[in-house]
């Protein structure tokens, strides 16, 4: 070892940046990657939990190529965005190099999978290995570059539902801007191919950052894990009108597309996800899913996305919490364990804001002795989620009051 005197200086590699630990919403991603990363073994078909640019890159490979390579888009924009790395994110790599060719490319089959006669799973159906391959619960799904096929749509909306008999999640897609080339052309994709479900968060068009260019459903889904790690992971509060990282919007042929806030008003009216610029930066503009149509009757808990995700927030976390108890004894005593636990924790979150009202009963009628003798119990929750504050308006009326200080009168 050398003789050392003095003040040095060396210059290391740079260090990939990682996201904040913690964050709970679990966004999973279906699409295609390069596959062999540094190992030089292929992921394919199989939940692969990454937490950073290196991370991804060193398992199933990245490409600039995101037309050929969609998982790729989902890693940099993650991991590689202006506003902070965000993640863990799933990916599901569908690309096998013994079958998927330039010839014979990956195509929206692939993305939707299936189980075959052996039980082997490959697209979206292994979303279903997520929760027993990490403990994580799948709460967004995602495949951009995809999700502007209606096959894949109706996957995806399927899929969200009650994951492994239990999770409710969510997914993001896309209006195709190709064939929707005005905001008037969007609005009629969006009823014609019936992006219309509440379990689905619409968007158009796609954007730019740099030279680079995303599917908006991307930004969103970035944007919405954002959002939540801000509020303890806690989905109470809408992406809209959040920052995300980009300098435009586009179609897909790369032409900009120009609209102001009326014109993107004019979008969400009907369900659609979009972006507007405000205050020197761009922002995610929209809060509400595919479901919502302005004057339309809707049920209250379904108006806007983030009240959406709370009522599966809710359901989600009352299974996690309570599965320990699946099989052992339910007396009385322990009835009331789980009343006073659960409604202590549902004060929390009305406390913090994050709900106006919770409740939790034990009633008699949705517990016949019928039920009772099966083993089988109901408790019955009411909440109020928060809803956001879509518009505020300032009403400014002009009074001859004033007037009197010019005549020496009293202010006031």
């Amino acid at each position: 070892m050398a003789y050392l005197h003095g003040v040095y200086g060396e210059q290391i590699p740079t260090q990939d940046s990682l996201p904040p630990s913690g964050v709970a919403t679990l966004p999973v991603y279906v699409g295609t990657a390069p596959g062999a990363g540094v190992s030089g073994i292929t992921v394919i078909n199989k939940p692969v939990l990454v937490n950073s640019f290196d991370d991804a890159k060193g398992i199933v490979g990245y490409s600039d190529d995101w037309e050929t390579y969609t998982l790729c888009e989902a890693v940099y924009a993650h991991f590689r965005n202006k506003l902070g790395p965000i993640g863990p994110i799933i990916l599901i790599n569908v690309l096998d190099p013994d079958i998927h060719t330039e010839e014979n490319p990956a195509t929206e089959t692939d993305i939707v999978g299936g189980i075959d006669a052996d039980g082997k799973r490959t697209g979206l159906a292994c979303v279903d290995l997520v929760y027993q391959a990490y403990n994580m619960i799948p709460t967004i799904i995602a495949a951009p570059g995809w999700s502007h096929k209606s096959a894949v749509e109706a996957a995806l909306l399927e899929k969200c539902q009650k994951i492994n008999g239990h999770w409710d999640a969510i997914c993001v897609t896309d209006i195709d801007s190709s064939a929707a080339k005005t905001i008037g052309a969007a609005k009629t994709w969006k009823q014609t191919n019936a992006y219309t479900s509440k379990l689905e968060k619409a968007c158009w068009p796609k954007v730019k950052s740099g030279s680079n260019t995303f599917w908006l459903s991307t930004m969103a889904v970035v944007r919405m894990q954002q959002t939540d790690y801000a509020n303890d992971s806690i989905p109470y509060e809408s992406p809209s009108n959040k920052p995300i990282d980009i300098t435009g919007a586009i179609l897909s042929d790369g032409s900009t597309v120009d609209f102001d806030e009326i014109q993107a008003n004019d979008l969400n009216s009907e369900g659609i996800t979009t972006v507007t610029y405000r205050s020197g930066t761009w922002v995610l503009w929209g809060p509400h899913n595919g479901n919502y149509k302005s004057g339309a009757e809707i049920d209250p808990r379904d108006k806007f996305d983030c009240n959406i995700r709370m009522m599966a927030y809710l359901t989600n976390s009352f299974q996690q919490n309570y599965m320990s108890d699946v099989d052992q004894p339910l007396n009385r005593s322990k009835v009331d364990t789980i009343l006073n636990d659960a409604q202590v924790w549902l004060n929390g979150l009305v406390g913090d804001g994050k709900m106006l009202y919770g409740k939790i009963d034990f009633n008699e009628s949705s517990n016949p002795i019928s039920s009772i003798i099966e083993g089988d119990f109901v408790f019955d929750i009411q909440t109020t989620t928060t809803p956001p504050g879509k518009s505020l308006t300032f009403r400014v009326q002009y009074t001859t009051q004033g007037i009197e200080m010019l005549y020496g009168g009293s202010e006031g």
